[in-house]
């Protein structure tokens, strides 16, 4: 792989499209704080198209795609899962979290070792309805940095969901289940259609409630690493 700061031209198209997503990205999160999710979604999409062109500027001159760049854009596909549900777009949110879920993979693949990652991976699978592998990647962050207050909230708010007596596997690459037609406690998964109200959320508040408070973390989470507040340089 070749060094991008042999080329200086090359270097700042990077940064330049990686800064583009992440100002999409604040302004999402800016949106999404206002109350404004339909606007947020959108912000989002235009964060994750900046990042994947970087992305694939970087494939395309054979510079190597580092862990920080995989996180920024499952942070941004998070963000926007987290949109798409809230507006009650369930189906049109799932991809999202298959996606944030693979680069998080990457991620972990370069950097198995760094606790935030696993626990970005368990709130993801836990948004997606897959509280077994969310229980233990949380539980892997644990093991990797102890009393890491985020794992320990989202365990704590698991208890009742699951046994707690579970096997843990040493550092896997998380797997997407199908979209879940049965969440805990037996309720369907409802979700609108595009455009459509928030069936899900009226349905089963509570399941909603609890995915709202762990797609929250993620943003904790991703600050710790960077997400939207600190791209720059990351192909230097």
């Amino acid at each position: 792989m070749m060094n991008p700061a042999m080329n200086p031209a090359i270097n700042a198209t990077l940064n330049q499209q990686l800064m583009s997503g992440a100002a999409m990205g604040q302004q999402g999160m800016m949106a999404e704080s206002q109350g404004n999710a339909m606007m947020a979604a959108q912000l989002y999409e235009q964060a994750i198209g900046w990042i994947q062109q970087s992305m694939g500027t970087a494939q395309q001159w054979g510079v190597f795609i580092p862990h920080g760049v995989h996180a920024a854009l499952a942070h941004a596909h998070a963000c926007a899962g987290r949109a798409k549900t809230a507006l009650g777009q369930a189906p049109f949110a799932w991809p999202h979290w298959q996606q944030a879920l693979f680069e998080l993979n990457q991620a972990i693949a370069q950097c198995p070792q760094f606790a935030p990652y696993h626990a970005a991976a368990g709130t993801v699978l836990m948004s997606m309805g897959n509280l077994h592998d969310a229980w233990r990647a949380f539980m892997n962050a644990q093991q990797l940095q102890p009393g890491e207050a985020m794992s320990q909230q989202m365990l704590a708010m698991m208890q009742n969901m699951l046994p707690p007596a579970m096997a843990v596997p040493a550092m896997p690459g998380w797997g997407a289940p199908q979209p879940p037609m049965n969440m805990p406690g037996g309720n369907g998964w409802g979700g609108g259609a595009a455009g459509g109200g928030s069936a899900g959320a009226d349905q089963h508040p509570d399941w909603m409630k609890t995915v709202s408070n762990a797609c929250s973390m993620l943003d904790q989470v991703f600050k710790t690493v960077g997400g939207f507040q600190d791209m720059m340089g990351r192909f230097e």
